[in-house]
């Protein structure tokens, strides 16, 4: 899929990945709750429900990417937020609850979750 912008494009890109094919989608988005929080906005009132249990039930990984220039490089570096879709981070998406993703992933180091800043000091700032 190119970039995730009208709601119809968003429910084709779930639907399709609900059947079971592998879907690669843009978004822009600042971090992984800011990329749920669009996809949940595309839509309003009950349908806002229906759009979290799909996308929670769907999601494999989220990786948000944010390109960086390092001074002492001389170059931009990405600088990646990933969320990996477990059973927590799932319910958190089902149940709205995405004020905790960022805690969630902060204690998720071993299931491969950073946040930016996690990410920035574990790989970027050596």
């Amino acid at each position: 899929m190119g970039e995730l912008r009208e709601p119809d494009t968003i429910r084709l890109t779930l639907n399709a990945a609900e059947s079971g094919h592998l879907v690669f989608a843009t978004l822009h988005a600042t971090d992984a709750e800011n990329a749920i929080y669009r996809i949940n906005n595309c839509v309003s009132g009950e349908n806002q429900e229906a759009i979290r249990y799909q996308f929670a039930s769907s999601l494999s990984w989220l990786i948000v990417q944010q390109l960086t220039y390092i001074e002492k490089a001389g170059f931009r570096v990405p600088v990646l937020s990933i969320l990996k879709a477990t059973p927590s981070v799932q319910s958190n998406i089902r149940e709205n609850k995405l004020a905790q993703l960022e805690s969630t992933m902060l204690t998720s180091k071993n299931d491969g979750m950073f946040t930016m800043s996690l990410y920035q000091q574990d790989f970027i700032s050596k």
